[in-house]
Order: C-alpha cells, then structure tokens, then sequence
C-alpha cells in the first residue's frame, strides 16, 4: 500500500488535527508542504475550494476536507479513535463539531488588531471553555482512559494558547480546573508536540506580524 501524503502548509490548524491523528495512531504517513500564497496548479485539480489540507491516497485518489480526512484515516487505521458503542460515538461526535466553534473563536483572537477585539473574543473563548468543564472526562482525555478524535482537535487548540505563556496561565483559564488538566496533559503528549514542522514557531510569529495581531507582541518565542 502506498504511503498516504498530507499536504497542507505549515502553520495550518487543520492539518496539524489530521496529524495528531496519524500520530496517536502510530501511522506512518508523509507531508509535503505549499507556500499558500503560491499554491501549484495542480493542487486546485484535487481541492475544489483551494483549501488545505488534502490527503494523497494514491496516483487516483485524493480526499479533501480535514473532517472527512480524518474519518478517513480512522475507518481505514487502527485502531479507532471513536467509542464503539454507537450512542457514545455519536456524543463524541457532536463535541468534535462544537471543537471546531472553539477553533474559530481562538483563530479570531489571533486576528484581534487590538486590546479591545482581543478582549470581546478571549471572552466569548472562555465561554465555549467553560461549556467542557463538565463534561470531561477524569482521566486526562476527554472521553475514557484513551485519546480519542476530540482530543486531537483540541490538541490543536491548546499547543497554540500556550504559545502564549500569560493565556495559559491566566486565571480565569486556569479557573477551569478540568479544562487546564486536559490541556497540560495534551500538551505533555510527544503526539501533540511533535505534529508540528520544524521552525513552527518562526512560521507562526511571521503570520501574526504579517496580520498585525495584538497578539504578536506577547509570542513567547518574543520573550
């Protein structure tokens, strides 16, 4: 069988998921990635929409649309990353899309211009966070003993809040005891750690100058 191949581009939340993915399996799997400013011809050919990441399966075969990746690479590698039992798929499931709201609130912090956009999004943030706090489960994963599909995705989101060390250890974040758990321990994870590119962090703090985020300024590679 043909090695898969991701492609994306370094900085990408999307594909650093499909990659945590690889990981906790213990897949192996290649990335090659783009300038997305100069994206080749023949990547629109398989990404109709021109988004990253794509997933190489073959010479004929391409999948695009990080969700369906993943699904992908967890029906076809085992073991799975989602309970068995149907009802507790289908709940771990729901939260897996409510992830991706999250994401969203943290990529608008990132392109907060200001103290004061910074502020109104940080708080809508914790206000999704605060939703989990019941929710989690008590053994450092979100569901069960084992890191499942929605430890990924927030596996995305947490190794970036702790590129800022006064997010990761404000109060208010710390507040949510559970929460703050689940991230240390994800953060902890060579899975987590090791599914981004080397020089991640110059590429991140580039992006952020390049889009004037407040946060730039606050980068702990800055410090």
């Amino acid at each position: 069988m043909q090695k898969l191949k991701l492609i994306s581009f370094p900085i990408c939340p999307f594909a650093q998921k499909t990659i945590i993915t690889f990981n906790l399996k213990g897949a192996e799997f290649d990335v090659e990635y783009v300038d997305p400013s100069k994206k080749p011809a023949w990547f629109y050919d398989f990404s109709p929409s021109g988004k990253v990441p794509i997933l190489v399966v073959d010479d004929n075969n391409v999948i695009f649309e990080s969700d369906v990746i993943n699904e992908y690479i967890d029906e076809t590698i085992t073991p799975s990353l989602l309970p068995q039992d149907p009802l507790n798929k289908a709940w771990v499931r729901a939260w897996i899309k409510f992830s991706s709201e999250v994401l969203s609130d943290f990529n608008s912090m990132v392109f907060a211009y200001d103290q004061n956009s910074f502020e109104q999004t940080y708080k809508d943030f914790l206000k999704k966070l605060e939703k989990l706090e019941d929710v989690i489960g008590k053994d450092g994963f979100f569901y069960g003993k084992q890191p499942t599909m929605i430890d990924a995705n927030f596996g995305v989101i947490f190794y970036r809040l702790y590129q800022f060390e006064f997010m990761k250890n404000d109060s208010k974040f710390r507040s949510f005891n559970k929460v703050a758990k689940w991230a240390d321990n994800l953060n902890s994870m060579q899975e987590i750690k090791g599914s981004v590119p080397n020089g991640f962090n110059g590429f991140f703090e580039s992006f952020l100058k390049n889009k004037q985020s407040y946060l730039y300024q606050f980068l702990n590679t800055k410090k």
